[in-house]
């Protein structure tokens, strides 16, 4: 089967999803699998699919929050940083440690 954008995906059928082959995602400057639960070959999934693909880095620097890191008493200004993409994290879906699997 084909996903729109995705290419040739495989049935999971034990998790309930359709897994991609690894694709080059610029916001995140690598390459991920995605596993996409629900398909239903609707216009959402497709739209969702052709407006993330193309995004780059800065649409990510620029939708990330800026949260304080340390705001003390004496200092006239709080330091702030952006927050960071977890590494490694394990997937509660599919219980993969991977750094890019995108659910």
């Amino acid at each position: 089967m084909e996903i729109p954008g995705l290419g040739p995906v495989v049935e999971d059928v034990d998790a309930g999803w359709f897994e991609s082959e690894p694709i080059f995602v610029p916001v995140l400057g690598k390459e991920c699998r995605f596993h996409v639960e629900g398909y239903d070959a609707g216009p959402d999934f497709h739209a969702a699919i052709r407006t993330f693909l193309p995004l780059d880095r800065d649409a990510l620097l620029t939708a990330a929050p800026i949260v304080p890191l340390t705001r003390q008493r004496s200092a006239p200004t709080p330091r702030f940083v952006r927050p960071s993409a977890r590494q490694g994290c394990k997937c509660p879906a599919c219980g993969r440690s991977s750094d890019n699997l995108i659910h």
